[in-house]
């Protein structure tokens, strides 16, 4: 982490950029696939601000309208800092204590998975000891220590089978093309490779409003004559 520092003089002294004297870090955004990087800028031990990177080959200091609002998800007067619950019938919200928002969804989980978990398959008789009245989705951003243990507590713990993840749901298609095509069935270049495309499809997205910093490098493809085809389903 490094400091920033500029010019003093009496004529720079109150204009000047307010992140003098700030410390700097990196980061990546948190949204969207694309690994936008970040700058985070601290003063006293508090975030003041939150920059694109310029150094990043991946969106070279830019920042797209989710990558911008970091910033206002640390600090934002507006954002709820405690559990809110609304009752079953109620037309309000109230606040309540993060031990109870946890407790509650613990014994709802547990008075759910007792009413549809079944020891014994009762056909055969065979101990299964599953539950298969609640589902479980996992995020794509999650990585694979945090995928270990939900599969560890929900499946292992509480028998329960519908366990799945964002990504696979995403992916499990692709596999099908990138397997017998690359050899590998995830992602093999980075969305800046596509500066160096002939030909540029787009199926089923409105990348430039979904991501936006990516976006740039089939623009920046087609200044050079690259074909960009873009079809959405209506």
């Amino acid at each position: 982490m490094s400091s920033i520092t500029d010019v003093y003089s009496p004529r720079t002294t109150f204009r000047c950029t307010r992140l003098r004297g700030a410390k700097v870090g990196g980061s990546v955004c948190q949204f969207c696939a694309v690994g936008c990087s970040q700058l985070g800028f601290f003063k006293d031990g508090k975030l003041i601000d939150v920059e694109g990177d310029p150094k990043s080959s991946v969106n070279e200091g830019r920042l797209c309208p989710k990558g911008s609002s970091t910033y206002a998800l640390n600090e934002n007067p507006y954002r709820k800092v405690k559990p809110m619950y609304r009752a079953p019938g109620s037309d309000h919200w109230k606040e309540v204590s993060l031990d109870w928002m946890l407790d509650t969804v613990a014994k709802r989980i547990w008075e759910t998975r007792n009413k549809g978990f079944v020891e014994k398959d009762p056909k055969t008789g065979i101990t299964v000891n599953n539950c298969a009245n609640i589902g479980f989705i996992g995020g794509s951003a999650n990585d694979n220590e945090e995928c270990y243990l939900f599969r560890k507590l929900f499946t292992g713990g509480l028998g329960i089978l519908p366990v799945e993840n964002s990504a696979r749901y995403c992916h499990s298609t692709t596999v099908c093309a990138l397997s017998p095509t690359f050899g590998f069935g995830a992602c093999t270049n980075p969305p800046r490779d596509l500066l160096n495309s002939d030909c540029i499809l787009i199926m089923g997205s409105n990348m430039a409003e979904a991501h936006p910093c990516a976006f740039y490098w089939p623009m920046q493809a087609k200044k050079k004559g690259t074909v960009t085809i873009n079809q959405i389903a209506k």
